[in-house]
């Protein structure tokens, strides 16, 4: 599957922001997006070079969310986001719903 271009992950740190946000997993790039929405500058830091978290690490094709944990509930469903929240998402859903909140 092709996900959205998200742009550079990489680039100068500011010297001053709102908010540092610590991982890049779903509930991390949620909060840059509502940072985003709410005009406060942001950096998200994680230790690898991409976004996905736990998704890309641990998670194969037959990983689902065991969870009904609010990280994973992504409440606004507008736009291109035509999937029903499930209690077992696939890992493909978790994906494409991370780079969608990125994009």
């Amino acid at each position: 599957e092709t996900y959205p271009d998200i742009g550079p992950l990489d680039g100068p740190i500011p010297e001053k922001v709102d908010c540092i946000i610590v991982g890049a997993g779903i509930a991390g790039i949620y909060q840059a997006k509502v940072m985003a929405e709410t005009g406060k500058s942001f950096v998200v830091f994680d230790r690898y070079h991409k976004i996905e978290g736990v998704w890309e690490f641990y998670g194969n094709d037959c990983s689902r969310v065991n969870t009904s944990e609010i990280g994973y509930r992504i409440l606004e469903k507008t736009g291109s986001w035509v999937r029903p929240n499930e209690d077992h998402t696939p890992r493909q859903g978790i994906m494409r719903d991370i780079y969608d909140i990125a994009s």
